[in-house]
């Protein structure tokens, strides 16, 4: 807890004295009140593009309740010991924060799509060991795990908010209203289940994943036809 209290206090600071002041803007759906926000973020939902990327929103939210909530009690604790879950979490956020860094200028390089496609893949090949490992303690496989979840967390959650930052330039406080609330959902459902069947969870992930990176496709190609020249971020 002191360590998560400093680490808060020294972000506070850093970023109190070095960010650059911004003038205040007042948005046009905070001047109004939030029930304009909460209506226009209603009407995008109706937009063809924002149905486009709900279900991979959906999956972001999804990915890391999974990792946080099942990995960590049915891997880490089960085959390891509960005193490894702490460890295993530092090797899944440092993992994060870097490949949020990475993961950006990989993007400028070779674009956003095939990045997102290998994350896809790697992320839907670590759904499908976790569903056919049969939990051996090897720690090992169970720090890697999580490093390459890491990985692929960082890459939706860094191309996520940018192509949202893209595509809904024109309204982007109803845009990201509806990321947040997605990707919410996301988390409710894997946490509605509870202890419920592993397998079942595991088996709705994969699903997801799959029918999410397809609308997620055809959204990038949809952009892409319309602002041939910002294939990259």
């Amino acid at each position: 807890m002191s360590a998560f209290l400093a680490c808060n206090l020294a972000g506070a600071i850093f970023c109190f004295f070095k960010l650059q002041k911004l003038e205040r803007q007042v948005s046009q759906y905070v001047a109004r009140g939030w029930r304009s926000v909460l209506l226009a973020t209603v009407r995008r939902m109706a937009d063809w593009r924002m149905l486009l990327l709900i279900p991979i929103t959906c999956f972001s939210g999804m990915e890391q309740a999974f990792i946080y909530g099942d990995y960590t009690r049915h891997f880490i604790s089960d085959c390891l010991g509960i005193s490894y879950v702490g460890y295993c979490m530092i090797t899944l956020a440092v993992v994060d924060s870097l490949s949020s860094f990475i993961s950006s200028r990989i993007a400028k390089v070779c674009g956003r799509l095939p990045l997102v496609t290998f994350a896809a893949l790697l992320n839907l090949g670590l759904i499908l060991f976790l569903r056919m490992w049969n939990r051996e303690p090897d720690k090992l496989i169970i720090f890697v795990i999580p490093a390459l979840w890491g990985f692929v967390d960082a890459v939706w959650n860094t191309q996520l908010n940018t192509l949202y930052g893209i595509v809904f330039a024109d309204d982007q406080e109803a845009a990201f209203s509806n990321y947040r609330l997605w990707q919410s959902l996301g988390f409710c459902i894997v946490f509605a289940f509870g202890t419920g069947s592993l397998s079942v969870k595991l088996i709705l992930l994969a699903v997801v994943l799959v029918l999410g990176y397809i609308l997620y496709a055809i959204a990038e190609a949809a952009k892409n036809r319309t602002n041939p020249r910002k294939g990259h971020p």
